[in-house]
């Protein structure tokens, strides 16, 4: 896998933002990957003042072939990953000494977006498997959790439903 990171931006995002673009390079793993590439992509930009306030984006790749053979290349990123004025000002949380911090990452577990911020703050010391264990936790929590809402919202509204049907007393004499 390549990133390719522009400064200044790229098309429309040229001297407002930051943005990064992903390739999958041929190479010889191509048999023991799916074709065509479906998995998105995720990025990171770490807060790095420990706030947990990470830069997350998430993409869908394109495939392409190279030079007209069958050998493949999976090309996409974020044209406007982090507007330029956070990254300069003095004290900012994503540049400290002059490091800024990115995870590429293809998310294999197709991750909900709203859980994104956890699964990329997930200490990056630890072994991948231990990231994947932990995700799929999160994803199920996350996913019980929406189930539980959307029950409690349908009960909602048959009950409302039943007060609706029922008829009125104060009509009547």
């Amino acid at each position: 896998m390549r990133g390719h990171l522009d400064m200044h931006g790229n098309d429309d995002a040229r001297g407002t933002h930051i943005s990064l673009s992903v390739a999958i390079e041929p190479s010889r793993y191509d048999p023991i990957l799916e074709w065509p590439f479906k998995y998105p992509i995720m990025i990171c930009i770490f807060d790095q003042t420990g706030q947990q306030q990470h830069i997350v984006h998430k993409f869908d790749p394109y495939t392409t072939p190279i030079c007209g053979n069958s050998r493949r290349k999976i090309i996409g990123g974020v044209l406007k990953l982090c507007p330029l004025p956070i990254l300069q000002q003095e004290g900012n949380w994503y540049v400290q000494n002059n490091k800024m911090f990115i995870k590429i990452m293809i998310d294999y577990l197709e991750t909900p977006y709203r859980i994104l911020p956890y699964a990329m703050s997930i200490n990056p010391g630890l072994p991948m498997y231990i990231h994947d264990d932990l995700r799929r936790k999160m994803i199920e929590i996350y996913l019980q959790a929406r189930i539980a809402i959307i029950a409690m919202i349908n009960e909602n509204n048959r009950s409302m439903n039943r007060r609706a049907l029922l008829p009125s007393h104060s009509f009547y004499p």
